[in-house]
């Protein structure tokens, strides 16, 4: 049971700093000790982490009847916290499933008890797929609350490195106004390679987006893929990198001042990053939408409008089928535009709805915004 225990911990370190090999080999012994004896606490615990590691092979069904298994044998325990504790990576799997709404309310549901039993460092990660869960519904004024308590956590167990995880979702719901001092905080020891590097990279991207500089934004973000490709890093929390280097290469490329042989460069890095993305997300769907958008209005740079317009609609539908408003606003302004350039019905319309639903969103997140300093 010892052995067991630390092939546990050995796999939770493995999951921020190492391939998917490494990962499933090591949970993989967990489970297989774990299940020589009678059901234990420890077996319990293997069932909940079987459920998170067969997110990295899109085994979702897989995933969520092990996490339902632990669920039970830890009421049976009367494991109050182990209850908690399978109810957070219940919302880690769907999570990774794009069940977005779903997986907020089981993180919710998990806090009550994480919280009621002082478990801090189980109570910030459940506060980080929060944040995380609700930046992808479009919920901007929550997930930046969820990211401040996130942070606040991670400083009260004396682990200000992990408040550095959930800073791209902060940055994204926020439009890129991270504090000054916490950004700072997520970008000390970016030599390293892991997730969370990835998300401080991400979210420093995203405030040089804010500020204009797609190029500088292109080159943080490249930067990003280039560390979590050494790692061999291929979950749900890193793929974000491949659309917005697309997004952000694309957008350089758009300057008036790029030169001719600058756009091309641009042009072609955005291409593979959102080739990239595009087959990736196919996995983990939560980037889905993103990355069709941006191959979608790289189609439309090239001036083929069929392909344009199939990948805008599968990425409306996917957006629409997770429930995540903001994308859908994204990609329903993006065909509109789109439309505009090639005279599909209905362009204008689209453009002006997207535009409205976007400026309620922009509005929300303000609110949040200025609910937080107070």
């Amino acid at each position: 049971m010892l052995a067991a225990r630390l092939y546990s911990r050995l796999a939770y370190a493995y999951w921020f700093q190492r391939d998917p090999i490494a990962v499933l080999w090591t949970h993989l012994r967990h489970l297989n000790l774990a299940e020589r004896y009678p059901p234990t606490r420890e077996l319990a615990q293997a069932y909940s982490e079987h459920g998170v590691a067969m997110t990295l092979l899109g085994r979702f069904r897989r995933a969520i009847v092990y996490v339902e298994r632990s669920l039970i044998l830890r009421k049976a325990f009367g494991d109050l916290w182990g209850q908690g504790q399978s109810l957070h990576f219940y919302g880690v799997v769907l999570y990774a499933d794009s069940r977005l709404t779903e997986s907020v309310a089981k993180c919710r549901e998990a806090l009550q008890i994480l919280e009621m039993k002082g478990d801090e460092w189980e109570v910030s990660s459940a506060h980080y797929h929060l944040a995380a869960g609700l930046c992808r519904l479009g919920d901007f004024r929550g997930a930046i609350a969820e990211a401040r308590h996130y942070h606040a956590s991670a400083h009260a167990i004396a682990a200000p490195k992990r408040s550095g995880q959930p800073v791209v979702y902060w940055a994204i719901a926020s439009g890129g106004r991270v504090p000054p001092e916490i950004l700072r905080e997520a970008l000390e020891n970016t030599s390293e390679i892991g997730q969370r590097v990835a998300s401080a990279l991400g979210a420093e991207a995203m405030r040089l987006l804010a500020e204009d500089r797609p190029g500088a934004a292109a080159d943080v973000l490249e930067q990003a893929v280039a560390r979590i490709e050494k790692a061999g890093l291929r979950n749900q929390y890193v793929i974000f990198l491949y659309p917005w280097l697309a997004t952000a290469s694309r957008r350089a490329a758009e300057d008036p001042d790029c030169s001719a042989e600058r756009r091309k460069f641009l042009l072609r890095r955005a291409q593979a990053a959102a080739r990239r993305g595009r087959r990736l997300a196919q996995r983990f769907q939560n980037d889905l939408p993103h990355a069709l958008r941006e191959n979608a209005l790289l189609a439309a740079i090239r001036g083929r409008s069929r392909r344009a317009r199939r990948y805008l609609d599968q990425s409306l539908a996917i957006a629409e089928r997770h429930g995540a408003r903001y994308e859908y606003a994204q990609t329903l302004l993006a065909r509109g535009t789109v439309g505009l350039q090639f005279g599909w019905p209905g362009a204008a319309e689209e453009a002006a709805a997207a535009r409205q639903s976007l400026r309620a969103m922009e509005a929300a997140r303000s609110a949040g915004e200025v609910e937080a300093m107070a």
